[in-house]
């Protein structure tokens, strides 16, 4: 029995061997034409490894049945190299380049790669195409940051937010960089999604920790995005999306693709969709139809324009320029319900913004060990909205009001019109000296300077409707906005230092830095605001041993500690109306300690978990004071609002694997703000306390994310993302509304109001979203042809949720005093997705 089961299995392991074969790989560097050892390559289709030995080679088993697969080839300090095999006859030759480096004839130096795979513990994480493709195209537009969104740090923030808070910090703490240029506002629609088209991007580099002394203005985390290098080949890719078409071309000039030039635009679709339904609706006479278009005054759109162009002409030069236009808005109007016995409501809202940048970067090695980088950037930022609020009709007096106030009619009527305009205008310059000398093979000194010069405008003006309490009698009224703020200039300049050394060489690394942040602001009628130069500090620590064992591999601990400043956006609004004296706004500070442990694990697992604490301090809120002398408010400046956070991170991921791959992140946060309470005549321009702690508006305890990638055929892929978070902070009703009298244009009418009160203990509801996606790609043989097609729905759990959770929050009708629920923000249904992409 034992002799026929060996035979059995000899047979099969036969019939294996001959339905496979081998290739055999050869690897160099690239420009010292010297074989690299230990390059670690994958079949991405059967996931089989191999490693090159010291001559560079490596042979890796190839089914029979393939004509084509994807090799992958990784090592440490080199740029990863994906690529598509058809002839298996002849020995694969594959050139690598050492990543972020210009190189010399006898040195090498390093650069602060950005977006590339330099990922540390205690300081970053990266995402590469794969997982960017994999995460971030779905949904009605699709956005990088939908796959940022999951990452260890990041707050859950919804689905239609691209506005994310790292760590406990706000939102303005994360500072968004694209291909070293710092971009201000990188938002489509108000925030609902971000300017990065996962089609366009090559990987993200996510900092929530200790980065390097390099980078400032950022207290929360750094998000270096890394676009597409236009030096691969020719390309032209075609996408058609749920809201989007999409072209792209990337076309090498010249021989060796030394110079090359990656251009496209996408464009929502909105436009034709709209139109088809509207004649639809007009040749069936559907009212049904009619009624959800017809608020609709200008439909949603996006219209995004790339273009980078890249030179290289030898090993110790390389330029490129990129550009970026884009346009979006929306209008709608709402038309005033006209019920027996209401006051009813309605708006029309318009949004328009623009976004314009272009950036070039420079990078020459003067000599062998010295590398210089100049960049120099322009961007021009325009935002309007303007809104109309309607309110109109007959009410009855209840009859608690008729006995408590006497009017002498049994009614009222409402007619009232306001109106906001708000026009944003920003431009700026930023340029920047870096410089990396490589004094020894254990210490690389970078040293920089720059300067960012915003100009910006802002016009707020408009007539709004309110309740007034300074006479005998409440009145309802108009109230004037008049608030401009022309052409005030904020310079934000730094230099910095950084060591980055081998103390002891692959076993302990110091990096180790200070910057000198400086905000200087300048406005009209000799407005001049000074600032106290930031110092910031930073110094990470990282031991990896060599502990190599059976389960647990390339271990690092990392601790580090750093000071980081910003200057908030809304600096540019400043100006003589605050009555500010120099030194009395402080840019916003956060002191940020980091340990971490990375590890690597059995079937190719990579895990880190990472501890840290936050002091926040000199935070910005605004206060308003009552003018004695008119029912003018005086906006007043404060710098003083502290925070502390603590909270931990976790992921466990596994990349680029033939059956399954994705990601596993876990994050707990625990952050409390403090703002001095007010003072006399002094009262909170916004809903947060004075004089307490209290959880930030986007404060969660936990944040839970599952990406799951699985590939039971070469064709298909089954994608799962699952989101779970705690709620939000709730604010707590009063016991008892109030009813109350206002004069309205000389009549009296009946009002209501409740107050509300900052709880600590209080939530919204938690949050359990999932989304799916089919991915179908194939190829046509004996061609550069590839073609990708995908089905998605986003929030399948939506209606689930509705069902089983409370309402999250109840306002109250003014005009009656009844309670009605507020849906929370953002998309609360299933929005499904498909998307199609041809490529050659």
């Amino acid at each position: 029995m034992k002799k026929k089961f060996l035979t059995l299995i000899l047979m099969f392991a036969s019939i294996f061997l001959l339905q496979a074969k081998d290739l055999s790989i050869h690897v160099v560097d690239r420009d010292l034409e010297l074989p690299l050892e230990g390059v670690r390559i994958l079949n991405v289709d059967s996931g089989a490894v191999a490693f090159t030995d010291r001559f560079g080679e490596a042979l890796i088993t190839i089914s029979d049945s393939s004509d084509r697969v994807v090799i992958v080839a990784e090592s440490i300090g080199y740029e990863p190299r994906k690529i598509l095999v058809k002839d298996f006859d002849k020995p694969l030759e594959v050139e690598m380049l050492m990543e972020g480096i210009l190189e010399g004839q006898e040195l090498i130096v390093e650069e602060e790669a950005i977006g590339e795979t330099d990922e540390e513990v205690g300081v970053s994480t990266v995402i590469e195409k794969d997982m960017i493709q994999s995460a971030a195209k779905i949904g009605i537009i699709e956005d990088v940051m939908t796959a940022i969104k999951i990452l260890p740090g990041v707050i859950y923030s919804g689905q239609f937010d691209a506005g994310i808070s790292v760590r406990g910090g706000t939102v303005d703490g994360l500072t968004t960089v694209l291909d070293g240029f710092v971009v201000k506002y990188p938002y489509h629609w108000g925030g609902g999604f971000s300017i990065f088209n996962p089609n366009i991007v090559e990987s993200v580099k996510f900092s929530s920790g200790i980065f390097s002394s390099k980078y400032g203005q950022a207290t929360s985390g750094l998000m270096e995005v890394n676009t597409v290098n236009p030096s691969d080949g020719f390309k032209l890719e075609t996408i058609s999306s749920t809201s989007t078409l999409e072209i792209f071309t990337q076309i090498p000039i010249g021989q060796q693709n030394k110079f090359g030039i990656f251009s496209g635009f996408r464009l929502t679709n909105y436009d034709l969709i709209l139109g088809a339904m509207g004649a639809f609706a007009n040749a069936t006479d559907n009212e049904n139809l009619k009624a959800t278009i017809e608020p609709i005054t200008r439909v949603p759109y996006i219209y995004d324009f790339y273009v980078k162009a890249f030179y290289r002409p030898s090993d110790r030069f390389e330029w490129f320029v990129n550009g970026f236009l884009g346009n979006d808005g929306i209008g709608i109007e709402s038309e005033v319900d006209e019920e027996e016995n209401t006051i009813g409501s309605g708006a029309d809202f318009n949004y328009l913004n623009r976004d314009f940048f272009i950036s070039t970067n420079l990078k020459f090695m003067p000599a062998d060990n010295l590398l210089m980088t100049l960049l120099f950037g322009y961007e021009n930022w325009k935002q309007t909205v303007d809104i109309k609020l309607y309110e109109s009709g007959t009410r009855n007096y209840s009859e608690e009001f008729i006995a408590t106030y006497g009017p002498s009619t049994t009614s009222f009527t409402i007619n009232t019109e306001s109106d906001y305009s708000d026009v944003t205008y920003k431009e700026g310059i930023q340029g920047r000296l870096d410089s990396d000398w490589s004094i020894n093979d254990n210490i690389i000194f970078q040293s920089g300077l720059g300067a960012y010069l915003d100009i910006g405008s802002s016009e707020q003006t408009g007539e709004m409707w309110s309740i007034f309490t300074n006479g005998p009698v409440p009145e309802y009224k108009k109230f004037t906005i008049d608030l401009e703020t022309d052409e005030t200039k904020v310079l934000n300049s730094f230099a910095y230092i950084n060591f980055d050394m081998e103390l002891i060489s692959d076993v302990l690394l110091l990096d180790l830095g200070c910057r000198v942040d400086h905000t200087y602001i300048l406005g009209a009628d000799d407005f001049t605001l000074n600032t106290y130069p930031v110092p910031g500090p930073r110094m990470n620590l990282t031991f990896s041993p060599d502990t190599e064992g059976n389960f647990f591999t390339d271990n690092s601990w990392s601790i580090g500690a750093g000071l980081f400043s910003k200057t908030p956006l809304v600096s540019f609004l400043l100006n003589n109306e605050y009555d500010l004296d120099d030194f009395d706004v402080e840019p916003e500070k956060s002191l940020t300690t980091v340990l971490g442990w990375d590890t690597h694990l059995p079937l190719d697992f990579h895990f880190k978990i990472e501890g840290y604490y936050k002091y926040i301090f000199d935070r910005l809120y605004v206060n308003l004071e009552e003018d004695s002398g008119s029912e003018a408010l005086i906006p007043l400046i404060k710098t003083d609002g502290i925070g502390h956070v603590v909270g931990g991170d976790l992921l466990l991921e596994r990349k680029t694997s033939r059956y399954f791959d994705g990601m596993l992140s876990y994050s707990f946060v625990y952050g409390k703000y403090y703002n001095p309470d007010t003072g006399e005549n002094e009262f909170a321009n916004d809903d947060d306390p004075r004089g307490e702690w209290y959880f930030p508006a986007f404060h969660r305890f936990h944040n839970l994310n599952l990406l799951l990638n699985i590939k039971p055929l070469k064709w298909f892929t089954f994608m799962s993302k699952l989101s779970f978070a705690t709620g939000t902070p709730r604010k707590d009703w009063e016991d008892e509304k109030s009813m109350y009298p206002a004069i309205v244009e000389g009549e009296l009418a009946e009002f209501y109001n409740r107050g509300s009160i900052y709880s600590s203990t209080l939530r919204m509801n938690w949050v359990l979203a999932l989304d799916l996606k089919l991915s179908f790609h194939s190829f046509k043989p004996n061609s550069k042809i590839e073609w990708e097609f995908y089905i998605g729905i986003e929030n399948v759990l939506a209606p689930l949720m509705t069902a089983i959770l409370p309402s999250d929050s109840v306002d109250l009708d003014k005009w009656n005093g009844e309670e009605k629920d507020v849906p929370a923000a953002g998309l609360n249904f299933p929005t499904p997705s498909i998307g199609f992409k041809l490529s050659y």
